[in-house]
């Protein structure tokens, strides 16, 4: 019944949204100049990669120092400060932390990598506490696996 009830209305609502022109007018306020991503705090990323930087900076970064009051994410503050170096130790640190963990802790470091696409909390105090949470996690699943292989013997 519900398949059904489907079928008939996302036509019906695709075939309403196109006629009135709310997409068209949805892509213009989104991606036309001075639109919203113009607006945001975003639309600095651009000039971490437009600036003038050298081989040097590229590969070790610009060492981590103040942006002129823009925001730049977490792996774009991280590129901008370490350089590539610095993406790839990142990276072979939460890969290791990933292989070596269980499937919920997976779920945790997979969020919050996701999350620093956006968001800049890999570079701040949040980290650590993040890094915390991993270690005491790590730590209650030890004592879970002490209890129950004291409980088989």
């Amino acid at each position: 019944m519900i398949a059904v009830l489907l079928i008939i209305f996302i036509p019906i609502i695709v075939l309403f949204v196109i006629k009135t022109g709310y997409i068209g007018r949805f892509m213009e306020h989104t991606f036309v100049n001075g639109s919203i991503l113009q607006q945001s705090h975003f639309a600095t990323v651009g000039n971490v990669f437009k600036s003038e930087s050298n081989i040097v900076q590229i590969i070790f970064g610009h060492g981590l120092q103040q942006i002129d009051d823009n925001y730049l994410p977490g792996w774009i503050r991280i590129y901008y400060a370490l350089g590539i170096i610095g993406i790839f130790l990142y990276l072979v640190f939460f890969i290791d932390l990933f292989r070596k963990s269980s499937s919920g802790k997976r779920s945790i470091i997979l969020l919050f990598v996701i999350l620093n696409i956006g968001t800049e909390i890999i570079v701040g105090c949040y980290f650590l506490l993040f890094v915390s949470l991993l270690a005491l996690l790590n730590e209650e699943e030890s004592c879970n696996t002490n209890i129950i292989e004291r409980g088989n013997k």
